[in-house]
């Protein structure tokens, strides 16, 4: 369903963030994840790949963006 987009979610370490990600890998989009905790980005990047889809995470501060 999602096979032609790209989809970045912040705060995808965790929580709905997470969930998120993890449901537009499942419809088939490529996810970039954010989050300023760079371990817990790097999860849902892993469970996206290890279910055969693509994934990348960026880490980085949105609450600098809003300055």
């Amino acid at each position: 369903m999602l096979s032609s987009k790209v989809a970045m979610v912040t705060g995808a370490s965790s929580g709905i963030g997470r969930a998120v990600a993890l449901a537009y890998a499942a419809a088939g989009a490529k996810v970039v994840v954010s989050d300023t905790n760079s371990a817990g980005g790097e999860e849902p990047v892993g469970l996206i790949c290890k279910a055969g889809g693509t994934g990348a995470h960026y880490p980085i501060d949105g609450s600098l963006l809003a300055h």
